[in-house]
């Protein structure tokens, strides 16, 4: 599991973006295999929301996860949550919050 807790300086809504790494080495060979069944948890002002991903697909980019009302108070995070798929690993490179503007 890995946790990022943003700090917020102003409440709002924000996108939320994800970015796990590319699989494919500099030969162009898979060099890892990633858990297809995680997902990432989001801790906002309306509670907690659920994004299932597949780690396998879309990587060597931001990923938009979802758009959420946050407090700047220091309770806003998003955990990224290993799935069923065992001896395959998770990407937990960033996290970034782009405010929406008014």
């Amino acid at each position: 599991k890995a946790t990022w807790i943003p700090s917020l300086t102003e409440p709002g809504t924000y996108d939320v973006y994800a970015w796990w790494s590319n699989t494919i080495g500099t030969l162009g060979l898979l060099t890892a295999s990633r858990d297809s069944t995680s997902w990432y948890e989001i801790t906002h002002s309306g509670g907690v929301s659920i994004k299932p991903i597949d780690q396998n697909k879309d990587n060597g980019r931001w990923n938009y996860i979802g758009t959420f009302d946050f407090i700047a108070d220091g309770t806003a995070k998003v955990d990224l949550n290993h799935g069923r798929v065992s001896g395959v690993g998770i990407s937990a490179d960033a996290i970034q919050f782009v405010k929406k503007a008014p």
